[in-house]
């Protein structure tokens, strides 16, 4: 029906949603030219009362108006028209021959199909059924005039006859008229409204989809198939499924479902499987498309490929990460620098008070660094603080925190530990180092070992001591412990 529909209008038959519309609008044609069709047939009346060839001229009127009927329905508007209307010219024109030719009441009749015609096809159309006319009237007249054809004048009276005649024609001729215009006025409107949808569909920088209840695409743009790699007749006809990622096809489905009840889902991520088998991360806007009376159509489905945004997220992730890492580290040992490692040890003392548990703090100092700095030069004072930082790593529980406090002072926060558990991994620390290749390399002289300092937070209640005093008395312990003659653990005790 479209490809005929779209001849005789003179206009392109839509596709796509708008064909639906389209459907109403040709419905009210078909039946505005059935009634058309059934006004005329009062002319099969007028037929009985003129001719001898009652019987041939009723199946012929019936054929006409059966055959203009099949026509009209499988779209051909304007053919269907100018076939009715030239089928009853013909039956015309013989009852003409039969009564009276030039003085046949039905020479009313026979102008009125030319102005129909005239309606139908334009002027040209009327001249032509115009000038057939006068020539067949001509012909029946030197016919009658030469006795080749005898008339059959009517007995009714003239005037009724053309009034009957013309009535039902020029009623006809409206219908079918303003019926092909509402047509093409409406179909026009909907075209013009199908050129911006496509406009739009196709010039977005969106992939866009359109998938039937079914769950397979029914339409994409030529930016769906560009992101999925295949062109855009592969992806017609497909289902949704094929290009979800296996892992994320029970979600999809649960998506589309759940636009039973709301028309829009807001826009979510997804990952999809292209034709190479390579995957890609897409945003989806969802939505579902009903007709005026909110019967569901089909799903609307924009996407975007922001697989490289989120490749760029993750990288600037991941260099904030190094760079925060980088400002928390100390650059020659690695480890923990000054303010990181006082942003851990504040934590862990909010904590000790909310719950009442002990912590301890750990001072270290390399002794004698100065000596191996002259001796030995700052290389040498680098390598001992970074052996150093290796023991203290190698000592450390895994919920323990350690930094480099600042020269050549180390610092270790140790939560949930008392005091005896505290001076165990000094002590563990003080022995690790002194068994390093670097300490056993040393001469008697510069004797590279460590001296320790410890201070706790006891946890019990009212023990609130501040983390800045805890901090100085730890301190106070390793001077202590250096006084005391160095390579040893000293303790802060109140």
């Amino acid at each position: 029906m479209k490809e005929f529909l779209g001849f005789q209008l003179g206009i392109s038959v839509l596709e796509g949603p708008a064909k639906q519309k389209q459907a109403k609008y040709m419905n009210i044609v078909l039946i505005a030219s059935t009634l058309f069709i059934a006004i005329t047939s009062f002319f099969i009346v007028e037929i009985l009362r003129e001719s001898d060839f009652r019987l041939g001229l009723i199946i012929t009127a019936l054929l006409i108006n059966a055959s203009s009927w099949v026509i009209l329905r499988r779209g051909h508007l304007r053919f269907s028209g100018l076939s009715l209307v030239l089928g009853y010219w013909v039956l015309s024109s013989f009852v003409i021959a039969q009564t009276g030719g030039l003085y046949s009441p039905w020479l009313i009749s026979q102008f009125s199909i030319i102005v129909l015609a005239g309606l139908l096809t334009g002027g040209n159309g009327g001249i032509v059924v115009a000038a057939l006319s006068i020539i067949t009237d001509f012909i029946f007249y030197r016919m009658h005039l030469n006795g080749l054809m005898m008339a059959q004048l009517s007995e009714e009276p003239l005037m009724e006859r053309w009034v009957s005649t013309f009535v039902n024609l020029a009623i006809g001729a409206v219908v079918i008229v303003v019926a092909r215009l509402l047509a093409k006025d409406s179909v026009e409107n909907v075209r013009t409204g199908d050129k911006r949808y496509r406009s739009l569909f196709e010039k977005t920088n969106d992939a866009v989809f359109l998938i039937d209840l079914n769950q397979a695409y029914i339409d994409v743009n030529q930016q769906a198939a560009d992101l999925l790699g295949y062109s855009v007749d592969e992806l017609i006809g497909m289902p949704v499924e094929r290009i979800v990622v296996p892992e994320e096809r029970n979600s999809s489905q649960e998506k589309i479902r759940s636009l039973g009840e709301e028309t829009m889902i807001p826009v979510y991520e997804r990952k999809v499987v292209c034709k190479d088998g390579s995957r890609k991360t897409v945003e989806v806007n969802l939505a579902l498309v009903s007709d005026d009376d909110g019967k569901p159509l089909h799903y609307q489905s924009l996407v975007r490929d922001v697989s490289e945004r989120k490749r760029l997220e993750r990288q600037l992730k991941d260099s904030l990460s190094e760079m925060e890492d980088i400002a928390m580290q100390d650059p020659l040992t690695g480890m923990l620098n000054r303010r990181a490692i006082m942003e851990h040890a504040e934590a862990e003392w909010h904590r000790s008070q909310r719950e009442n548990r002990p912590m301890c703090i750990l001072a270290i100092d390399v002794d004698n660094l100065k000596i191996i700095n002259d001796k030995m030069g700052h290389l040498a004072g680098d390598k001992a603080l970074v052996v150093l930082a290796e023991a203290i790593k190698g000592s450390k529980r895994r919920y323990d925190w350690t930094g480099r406090w600042g020269g050549d002072e180390f610092l270790m926060v140790l939560p949930d530990t008392n005091l005896v558990e505290a001076k165990v991994v000094a002590e563990r620390l003080r022995q690790s180092f002194k068994e390093t290749e670097f300490s056993k390399d040393q001469v008697e002289s510069i004797n590279p070992n460590v001296s320790l300092g410890i201070s706790c937070l006891s946890g019990r209640a009212g023990d609130d001591t501040p983390l800045a005093k805890l901090l100085a008395q730890a301190d106070q312990a390793l001077y202590s412990a250096k006084e005391g003659g160095r390579d040893r653990v000293g303790v802060h005790r109140d």
